[in-house]
């Protein structure tokens, strides 16, 4: 069973919960019931941005140095970065605060902070020896050409080792002022530069980007979705309608 703890995370003294597929986390405000459900989240999000990481580094082989970086590095440096538009800067957090979340009995991840003369409160990111290995082993998934045919087989392929089949979604509580205003989200978002962007809390920025890709999808009836699907393709089709 997967678990997490949590040592002097905002108002969060320490606690450590095993995670199952239905949990209910009640209690006072300002217990710390957000803090929890975010670091669920951000760490169960770990396996969609190594896959976002291995398909940048397909599209993108050859023409950024960052993409040159070992999948380790590029790992940490993402995990560091979005740790960061998740929870805010560390230089108000306590010394000691850890988080550590437990994939598999030797599958870890662990953050902490680390004194740094020139990065007061530098994020430290320690993975047990399997992931690193795994990391490792992933960079396999090379050959540009054949990205298409394998991007599904990567995936099942990450979830099936972070033992977590299930895709993560993270409802943020304003998410009635977003329905509000869902017509105009694509004008909005797409009006934002990158820097607002990362100024958005990690968590919101998540469903708005997962909202707007699948906005388009239930626009169009079954009908019209068929169709479109019809003209993009080839192969020979039955029809039955």
């Amino acid at each position: 069973m997967q678990k997490i703890k949590i040592f002097r995370l905002g108002p969060i003294k320490d606690c450590e919960v095993d995670i199952s597929n239905f949990m209910i986390l009640t209690g006072p405000q300002a217990s710390g019931k957000s803090t929890l459900a975010k670091s669920i989240f951000f760490f169960k999000n770990v396996k969609n941005i190594l896959f976002e990481q291995i398909k940048r580094k397909h599209l993108m082989n050859g023409v950024s140095d960052i993409i040159s970086m070992s999948c380790e590095k590029r790992m940490l440096r993402e995990i560091r970065a979005i740790f960061l538009q998740t929870f805010g800067t560390t230089w108000c957090m306590d010394n000691e605060m850890k988080l550590q979340y437990f994939y598999g009995d030797e599958k870890w991840i662990k953050i902490s902070l680390k004194p740094d003369p020139l990065r007061p409160n530098y994020i430290w990111i320690d993975m047990s020896p399997d992931i690193k290995r795994f990391l490792n082993n992933i960079e396999n998934y090379k050959k540009k050409e054949e990205w298409g045919l394998r991007e599904q087989s990567l995936r099942n392929t990450i979830y099936s080792f972070f033992e977590d089949e299930m895709e993560i979604v993270y409802i943020p509580a304003g998410r009635s002022l977003i329905t509000l205003f869902s017509d105009q989200l694509n004008y909005v978002y797409g009006s934002m530069d990158d820097m607002q962007k990362r100024n958005l809390d990690y968590c919101t920025q998540n469903y708005l980007e997962r909202i707007l890709r699948l906005k388009t999808v239930f626009t169009s009836s079954y009908t019209q979705m068929i169709m479109n699907q019809i003209q993009l393709t080839d192969k020979r089709m039955e029809r039955a309608f």
